[in-house]
């Protein structure tokens, strides 16, 4: 068996970053925390990977990286009497996500300029189309029904509610679409909207050889996305 895409930087950082985006969306929150325990795996073996190749070292301000997160781990264990076992296990795992994010993601510049920025316009352009979508189908659920709520259990165990359609919270209604919140829609969008000015500015929305195609695609992505945060 083929096992050499374990070794491959990049594509963890895609699909990790990609499944932060798709655990905002109802159902594939759940399904995210699968993959994210595959994930963390997977980055585990990447950082000691890049232990043995002394490739941390390569990484700009790594003395203050280790100080930092070795002060982290430190003021978790001297918390474990004060804190459940639960809490002390949820913070070892935070402290594992800023490992993940200072020597795979922020360590990303040590590697080729031009690889770098393919890598980011990839990225960028599947979270674009990703949060297009998604909006689009939130916004077309509100034309249908105001909202309505599925409920159940997670394997019989774990109870689960979503509100898809119209959220109401504090007397105030929101978009919520097929997030999990209207938080979740706000800031996606958000995102969506200065990830899109970002490459139309530099002429590489979606890399589109017709210009007026790409304002076409470039309004309709800013007013869509525009339209989830009236």
């Amino acid at each position: 068996m083929n096992l050499t895409f374990l070794k491959n930087y990049s594509l963890f950082r895609k699909i990790y970053l990609i499944n932060l985006f798709m655990s905002t969306i109802i159902f594939f929150d759940v399904i995210s925390y699968v993959i994210e325990g595959f994930l963390m795996v997977w980055a585990f073996y990447l950082i000691l990977n890049k232990v043995k190749n002394n490739e941390i070292k390569k990484i700009k301000y790594y003395k203050l990286i280790l100080i930092f997160l070795l002060s982290t781990l430190i003021t978790s264990i001297l918390q474990i009497k004060m804190l459940k076992p639960l809490n002390t296990a949820f913070d070892i795992i935070m402290i594992f996500h800023f490992c993940i994010c200072f020597f795979l993601l922020y360590g990303l510049h040590t590697e080729e300029m031009q690889k770098i920025k393919s890598e980011v316009f990839s990225i960028i352009h599947w979270i674009i189309s990703i949060t297009t979508i998604l909006t689009f189908f939130s916004i077309l659920v509100i034309i249908f029904k105001n909202n309505f709520f599925i409920n159940g259990k997670l394997f019989n165990f774990e109870p689960f509610s979503y509100c898809i359609g119209m959220h109401f919270a504090e007397g105030v209604e929101r978009l919520s679409g097929i997030y999990i919140n209207p938080n979740m829609i706000a800031f996606c969008s958000c995102t969506c909207i200065i990830f899109a000015h970002t490459l139309f500015t530099k002429n590489m929305f979606f890399n589109l050889n017709s210009r007026q195609i790409q304002i076409s695609l470039f309004i309709s992505t800013i007013i869509l996305n525009l339209t989830a945060l009236i």
